[in-house]
């Protein structure tokens, strides 16, 4: 009957008679509540016990939430209902998927199983312990009837506080652990061979209860987070296992025209077909699971109507053949899993088998029995793909929230700023809070976790502050704050919008700090203040200097501490423009006063007053860029109580110089905007030890200094959609202000000579869409620091820091001034220019879209028809139709991502996201793709690789599909 050619089989999800061997999937997405949601189709929801009733237990996952444990008593509970527990002792096969991160800790339950009637745990899955060397280890424990314990343990670890993957796959008691898709070498056979059989109840008590995160009676709980629990009633398979970790689920096996009865016999044998749907396509491919190890499996296949067979008669109680005339073809031998899968069945190419219905049922032999699977009824036919098509003719499918460019009249054109998204909308809860409405990151080394808009479905750390986001949005009422030695670049594809506060300002040192060395401090001086940090890539202002320890010997090392030190000068990489001109930018120490450094040598008041040291070093000098910093100064205000003016003056030290201007030119041939103007500010000088105030009789007369502030920081932003800086909004790199100095307890405490202020730092705000400006621009330098007293009038000025620089940049014509919103300093022509600049990379996605249809389809490739460099071109991952859009050998970049979406393609309620994959079609089988999630909706995104062309204009893109 069967001849050696080949078609396809149509097989369409229309029944759904046989029972999933999915058992539950629980994606914990949700953002509140107390419910663990079953997205199988099971429905085996679980309650949230002894959880607070606080959202912070939702976390940001492995894929998408997350739930996190506290380590005391939370737990999830579950009912035994509707193939749970899975698990009985009696041989069975599962398989447990899950994604955790936690710490190192004894006995932490990932997952237990139990008796509602005793507090021993008949099965569970866990961290292993310290004080057995197992620590981080994957520990699996079952007990038999007799209560007797089995306990296996991994080689590998997955308990570091990192996210690792755990599988567990039983058949017979013969068990595999995969930890991160890798099978771990160690024995987990869990069968108890002389110590007695497992049985469903152990020791009288019955399997009833299933947990996570900790037993039902919180014996073991886990201080950790779970992700994407995955329960199986079947053996899955290494690939099974890739799959999943990837961001997937098992291989889906795709339900027949019919699929009728269940698996009979001694084993649970399950028959599942996968394949396209076509005459002239690749064919079918049958696979079947739970037969015994080294078993032969044979496939029935006949033609026409299905009679079904009653096979009782002959020896197989509650079996039945569902094929009046079968041809049986051998598959091979099952593996060691009890799985197999065959070649594509041959089937000949014949016109007049279009739309013929075959029957197909799964056979197994071995020592144990003959076993029959149930059967799948599938019609051959011819079946034209589908697709979703996109023309360009309208934004209407655009995400233009997070898209730069246009769509328009059949083209599909780049922005000319906004980067590739790689790293997804930004979130807050990537930073660090340093309060409820105050986030910080890190130039130096941010880590991005993965989530569903992001490009990898792994964290990845940037350390060179150059992020790439699909939208930049920070909300009202909160500051985002970056530091770090590296300049911000933030390149956002759609949308930006400031409501709160962007902060890259420098740092002013408030931190109080001794002013004068404790009894018994030997020679070489006191510290000073600690410098005030830069903004991300901003100078670091100068420390206060040592307090002078009154040897008077200015030939000992030490005796240059004893003068305010220099801040850092305005921070350009090697080979910038300005690198020649910036060494004369920071604002200068003032020097030590009086200079002879000798307690001997101090004067002081009338005795019998108040006898104060009224002797004064200058403050620190401010830092100069774009204006030079102020001079750091020393007044004379008045002299209220001091009893004698004239013969007890003031005594002032030299002023410290501010630092000098270095103004932009015209933006040089060759060189962008962003390697010009994103320059660190200028760090204030400190100031220098100093005597004021103190008094005759203490030991160390002099006090140590205040330092200068830090140099603002030098922000990018490069957007390729809309700017919208709302009204009560502020961008920020004004330079760290010095300290101001309070003397209302000067007899006690002296004074410390105060710091200079640091420069403003530099943004350039480069925008392609619509722009609106109604917040506030600041770039002006630090304040100085000064004295503050009602009492003693001597006067402290710290050198003001100059002020920082503004560029605007717009496409084709320079913004006007006024559009500028509020800035400070008041923006000036040289703030405007026209944008001339190009991001390497750009792009632009769609809205989620659905395949119209109740189940989830074939997917079957994608296709990209672009005019590169003026010459039509074709991408796909079909590589029959054109080579790969892909990254480093392609202009374009085109990535998918599937979801579960209603038909108009709104996303569910909890929807299941997938990873984004650069294929639709299953055409690499070690890469992700389309196919292998298994949703009902997609969403696209494409971007530009200017380094291999500069002009690409996008006509179409269609992902194609079968019912």
């Amino acid at each position: 009957m069967l001849a050696r050619s080949f078609v396809a089989v149509s097989v369409f999800a229309v029944s759904a008679s046989a029972q999933s061997p999915q058992l539950g999937i629980w994606n914990f997405d949700s953002s509140s509540g107390f419910a663990a949601i079953d997205s199988s189709a099971r429905g085996n929801h679980g309650v949230l016990r002894n959880f607070t009733n606080d959202p912070a237990q939702w976390v940001v996952g492995r894929f998408g939430n997350a739930l996190r444990f506290d380590g005391v008593d939370d737990v999830v509970e579950f009912a035994p209902a509707n193939g749970l527990p899975f698990f009985t002792g009696g041989g069975e096969a599962f398989s447990v998927c899950v994604w955790v991160r936690a710490a190192p800790g004894d006995d932490q339950v990932v997952l237990a199983l139990g008796s509602s009637t005793a507090t021993s745990t008949a099965f569970a899955i866990g961290s292993g312990r310290a004080s057995l060397g197992t620590a981080g280890r994957v520990q699996l424990r079952v007990r038999n009837d007799a209560a007797v314990a089995s306990t296996r343990t991994s080689q590998g670890v997955a308990f570091d506080g990192a996210w690792h993957h755990l599988a567990y796959v039983e058949q017979a008691g013969q068990g595999r652990l995969y930890l991160d898709g890798v099978l771990d070498p160690a024995n987990f056979d869990d069968r108890f061979g002389v110590r007695g059989a497992r049985t469903p109840a152990y020791g009288g008590y019955p399997f009833d209860t299933i947990s996570l995160g900790g037993t039902r009676s919180l014996c073991c709980p886990l201080a950790g987070t779970l992700d994407e629990l995955q329960v199986y009633a079947t053996a899955l398979s290494a690939s099974d296992v890739a799959a999943i970790v990837a961001g997937g689920a098992a291989t889906r096996y795709r339900a027949s025209v019919g699929e009728l009865g269940v698996g009979c016999g001694p084993a649970p044998l399950e028959l599942f077909a996968l394949g396209v749907p076509a005459i002239g396509g690749r064919g079918v491919t049958f696979a079947m699971r739970g037969g015994h190890p080294g078993g032969i499996a044979l496939l029935g296949v006949d033609v026409g109507r299905v009679v079904p067979a009653d096979l009782s008669r002959f020896g197989f109680p509650g079996c039945s053949l569902y094929s009046t005339d079968p041809e049986f073809v051998a598959m091979g031998v099952f593996d060691a899993g009890g799985s197999i899968a065959s070649a594509q069945l041959p089937v000949p190419i014949t016109a007049n088998l279009d739309g013929v219905r075959f029957v197909f049922q799964g056979v197994a032999a071995s020592p144990a029995g003959i076993a029959f699977s149930q059967a799948l009824v599938a019609q051959i036919g011819t079946l034209a793909n589908r697709q979703r098509s996109f023309d360009f003719t309208s934004e209407a499918l655009m995400d233009r929230a997070q898209s730069g460019g246009a769509w328009i009249g059949g083209a599909g054109s780049f922005a000319e700023l906004g980067g590739d998204g790689r790293h997804g909308d930004f979130a807050l809860s990537d930073g660090q809070p340093s309060s409820a409405t105050h986030w910080l990151f890190s130039t130096d080394s941010q880590r991005i976790t993965a989530k569903p808009s992001t490009a990898s479905a792994s964290d990845v750390t940037v350390s060179d502050g150059t992020f790439f986001f699909t939208s930049f949005v920070v909300p009202a009422g909160i500051t985002v704050e970056f530091t770090g030695s590296k300049p911000v670049r933030l390149h956002v594809r759609g949308e930006c919008r400031i409501e709160g506060t962007l902060l890259g300002a420098g740092e002013s040192p408030i931190a109080t700090f001794a002013i004068k060395a404790p009894i018994g401090h030997g020679a070489g001086g006191w510290p000073g203040q600690a410098a005030g940090r830069g903004g991300p890539s901003g100078g670091r202002g100068g420390a206060g200097a040592f307090g002078c320890d009154g040897t008077g010997n200015p030939n000992q090392p030490a005796f240059n501490n004893f003068n305010g030190f220099d801040g850092e000068a305005l921070q350009v990489p090697a080979g910038h423009v300005l690198s020649g001109a910036v060494s004369g930018t920071p604002g200068h120490g003032s020097s030590l006063f009086p200079a002879h450094g000798d307690h001997a040598q101090l004067r002081f008041n009338d005795p019998g007053s108040f006898n104060f040291d009224l002797e004064c070093a200058a403050s620190g000098g401010g830092g100069g860029f774009v204006v030079a910093g102020g001079a750091g100064t020393c007044t004379e205000a008045g002299s209220v109580n001091n009893p004698n003016p004239n013969t007890n003056p003031l005594r002032r030290g030299p002023s410290a110089s501010g630092g000098m201007a270095v103004a932009f030119g015209p933006l040089p041939f060759g060189v962008s905007s962003s390697d010009y103007y994103l320059v660190g500010g200028a760090g204030g000088g400190g100031g220098a030890s100093q005597p004021l105030f103190s008094q005759t009789g203490e030991v160390f007369k002099y006090r140590s200094g205040s330092a200068g502030g830090g140099g603002g920081g030098a922000i990018r932003l490069s957007v390729g959609g809309d700017f919208d800086a709302l009204t009560g909004s502020r961008i920020d790199v004004r330079g760290g202000s010095a300290a101001v100095v309070s003397l209302a307890t000067a007899n006690t405490r002296g004074a410390p000579t105060p710091g200079g202020g640091g420069s403003g730092g530099t943004i350039l705000l480069q925008v392609v869409g619509a722009r609106a400006m109604n917040g506030a621009i600041d770039v002006r330098g630090g304040d100085g620091g000064r004295y503050a007293s009602g009492v003693f009038r001597a006067s402290a000025g710290g050198g003001i820091g100059g002020a920082g620089f503004l560029r605007v940049e717009t496409p084709n014509q320079a913004p006007s001034l006024p559009s500028l919103g509020t800035v400070e300093p008041p923006a000036v022509a040289d703030n405007a220019g026209v944008l001339v600049e190009r991001d390497q990379r750009a792009g632009f996605q769609s809205v989620w879209v659905s395949c119209g249809a109740l189940t989830a389809p074939l997917w079957v490739r994608y296709v990209v028809r672009a005019d590169v460099d003026g010459i039509p071109r074709v991408f796909s991952d079909d590589p029959t139709l054109g080579p790969p859009a892909a990254e480093g050998s392609a202009p374009l970049v085109f990535l998918v991502q599937g979801a579960d979406t209603d038909l108009a393609g709104a996303l569910l309620a909890e929807p299941r996201i997938g990873r984004w994959h650069a294929q639709v079609g299953a055409f690499d089988p070690s890469r992700g793709s389309l196919e292998a999630d298994a949703r009902l909706g997609f969403r696209w995104r494409l971007s530009i690789d200017r380094t291999l062309s500069a002009d690409v204009v996008v006509r179409e893109v269609h992902v194609e599909f079968r019912d």
